[in-house]
């Protein structure tokens, strides 16, 4: 094979520009922990939020006024740099799933270990 021949091999083709994976640029996904800085009635509103209630239905539940509900969703968008209802929905919904993926301790697997 002439050297030429070789660096054409080496070079990508049209085909491959075309199937290669495009590169993200987008910011990576945000991590549960940022609802860590939200205080306890905070983390309950956007409990509420991820279940899809209305912020009426949540002051209703709540035994809060709309407004406060609403002072509440701000603070909340704020804290954690969410743009919209939705992204906090999303975002509480996958931290409620990390916390059910994380393992259990298993005591049969502790009492062999203690031996």
């Amino acid at each position: 094979m002439r050297p030429q021949d070789v660096e054409a091999s080496r070079r990508p083709t049209e085909l491959d520009r075309l199937t290669e994976k495009p590169t993200r640029t987008e910011e990576p996904l945000r991590t549960p922990t940022e609802l860590d800085q939200l205080t306890k009635r905070e983390r309950e509103i956007t409990e509420l939020v991820a279940q899809g209630l209305s912020n009426q239905a949540i002051a209703t539940k709540l035994y809060i006024s709309c407004r406060t509900v609403e002072s509440h969703l701000s603070a909340i968008y704020r804290k954690t740099e969410l743009p919209s209802r939705s992204a906090l929905a999303s975002l509480a919904t996958r931290a409620a799933l990390d916390r059910r993926s994380e393992p259990t301790p298993n005591h049969r697997s502790l009492e062999r270990n203690d031996r």
